[in-house]
């Protein structure tokens, strides 16, 4: 799997999903690793995330599935070096029932760029979304990321947004869950290994979405802290619209700061 590395901090990128798997340092995975690639790293949610009302996407009347195809379809390097890589998916690499069921002109482009610090890492991801059609382009992307944290240690899980403790009370972590949605705004929280910071420079990704799993599921020590730009159904509902020859572009920070031995 292609990897970036900066001195002691390294990603590894899947392109087949346009996915960041690994991000570690000094032998710390910062990012989950589950029973799939599906269930680890950094899925992107493209063009839409989660369901849409009766699966349905109402510009083509078709259906499409939960968080859209962008994580199930291949992403071409344009670049990839020792601390950065740039993936790009175009309209045109989609088959034709996708093309028919997102029937847009776009060019979609993640950027990974990484730091390394002497007990920190920093991870950039940039997502930018060129509309080349001649119509109006509606997105309503999101972020997925898998964080590393023990069930057991779920219940006592601490979210601070700008100097705020967020309210989570009411979240029974033996039920399964939808996932739950907060206002996003800076994010630090502090897990097993390392404490983790997340912010970004797009008021258009202003929901936070708690999600995980229970021992009863394959996959359950990990806490995603998702980043959304629209509640549920949004690209139908209240989508972001790129005009055409436009660019939307938003950029996550995700930093680490390594716990003291």
């Amino acid at each position: 799997m292609p990897t970036i590395k900066n001195h002691n901090s390294t990603v590894s990128i899947d392109p087949s999903s346009g996915q960041v798997v690994n991000w570690s340092k000094n032998g710390v995975n910062f990012l989950y690793q589950g029973s799939s690639v599906r269930r680890s790293g950094i899925p992107i949610l493209f063009p839409f995330a989660n369901p849409l009302r009766n699966n349905t996407l109402k510009y083509s009347g078709e259906q499409m599935p939960q968080h859209g195809f962008g994580r199930d379809v291949a992403w071409e390097f344009e670049q990839i070096n020792d601390k950065k890589a740039i993936m790009k998916l175009a309209s045109s690499a989609l088959t034709e029932d996708l093309q028919h069921k997102y029937p847009f002109q776009f060019e979609a482009t993640i950027k990974i760029d990484i730091s390394d610090a002497k007990s920190s890492s920093t991870l950039a991801y940039i997502l930018e979304i060129e509309n080349i059609g001649d119509v109006d382009l509606p997105i309503a992307p999101g972020i997925h990321p898998y964080f590393p944290l023990s069930h057991k240690l779920k219940p006592d899980l601490k979210i601070v947004q700008d100097e705020e403790v967020l309210d989570i009370s009411a979240i029974n972590w033996e039920q399964e869950m939808d996932g739950n949605f907060y206002e996003f705004k800076n994010t630090q929280v502090s897990l097993e290994n390392f404490d983790l910071t997340i912010s970004c420079n797009n008021p258009d990704l202003y929901k936070l979405v708690l999600w995980s799993q229970t021992p009863a599921k394959d996959d359950s020590d990990f806490i995603c802290l998702e980043q959304f730009t629209r509640d549920t159904n949004g690209i139908n509902d209240n989508p972001i619209l790129v005009q055409q020859g436009k660019v939307w572009c938003c950029g996550i920070t995700y930093e680490v700061a390594l716990h003291s031995a």
